[in-house]
């Protein structure tokens, strides 16, 4: 058995850091782990519909999604709507399948950022002072 390798763990972190650049972060969640960061490509209105439209998830929340999608009607693995009008409504219910996400995500992440607010008014009401409270 062979030990550590220090030399390939640091090429392996810097490609994934290099091909996921420097603020990489899950568009749904925020994580944002560079070292086991693992972001997926996901096509919101599915890529045989519209391959341009797409957004970096983490594998976790692609999951969420795909599943979401599959309950909206929207099946990945099902052939391309046989008419354009068909591809709208494809395209259509996959693009608020997705947004509905994201603004449960974004109400998440406000909700924390309020209650961090709070706490901070709570036990260091000075920090509205701070020159990087300011906008």
């Amino acid at each position: 058995m062979s030990g550590p390798d220090p030399a390939a763990n640091d090429r392996r972190q810097g490609a994934r850091r290099k091909r996921l650049g420097r603020d990489a972060a899950c568009v749904l969640c925020g994580a944002r782990h560079p070292d086991m960061l693992i972001l997926e490509r996901h096509h919101i209105a599915l890529a045989e519909n519209e391959p341009a439209v797409d957004v970096s998830i983490c594998k976790n929340c692609h999951a969420v999604v795909q599943e979401s999608l599959r309950r909206a009607g929207v099946i990945e693995w099902e052939p391309v709507a046989d008419t354009f009008v068909e591809r709208q409504v494809s395209m259509l219910r996959g693009e608020a399948d997705f947004l509905q996400l994201l603004a449960e995500s974004r109400r998440t992440a406000a909700d924390r950022v309020e209650a961090f607010v709070l706490r901070l008014d709570k036990e260091v009401p000075s920090w509205r002072e701070w020159p990087e409270a300011r906008p």
